[in-house]
This record gives C-alpha cells, structure tokens and sequence, in this order.
C-alpha cells in the first residue's frame, strides 16, 4: 500500500476512535480535534473536512519516542485509558 492509503486509514480509524472513544485520545490532540469538528459544524460541513485535513497532518507530523522524550501521538499509548486490542478490532470492523 502507498503512504496516501496509510494515512486515510489512520483518519478513517482516528475519526471512528474520535465518534466513539475520545477516551483513547490524548488530551491534546482531543481539544485540537474538537475544534475542527466544531469548525466543521459551523460551516454545515458533513464530510468534517476540518476534522480530517487536522488528523492527517497529524499523522504527517508524528514523531517517534526518543529517549529522554515524550512521543506526540494522538493516540493514548499507555495507561488506564490506553488503546487496546478491543478498540482496534472494533474499529477496523464496525466502522
């Protein structure tokens, strides 16, 4: 698959997690993408092309963890609240 086909895949799984469990989200990236959703209601904007153009730049600005660093993922990675199998499976077949 192209890096086009990855990136639309990881909008379409964020948007599911974003409708569906903005629990996994981190904080940061939940107040930017509620903004763009906002942004979308606004404009009576179905297709959330605020919300999207925000997750794939996103995407696009992902850093890997470093040592000493923290990574900037969307995604809660660990904790109580973290992404799991669960989620995963779930969104790759309900949505």
């Amino acid at each position: 698959g192209s890096i086009e086909t990855y990136v639309s895949q990881l909008v379409r799984f964020d948007t599911y997690l974003f409708d569906n469990h903005k629990e996994k989200l981190s904080d940061e990236h939940l107040e930017k993408m509620t903004d763009a959703y906002n942004e979308d209601q606004l404009r009576n904007d179905r297709k959330g092309t605020a919300l999207r153009n925000y997750i794939a730049h996103a995407v696009d600005a992902l850093k890997p963890l470093r040592d000493g660093q923290h990574h900037n993922s969307f995604l809660k990675l660990d904790g109580d609240e973290a992404l799991d199998y669960d989620t995963v499976v779930d969104g790759v077949y309900d949505y």
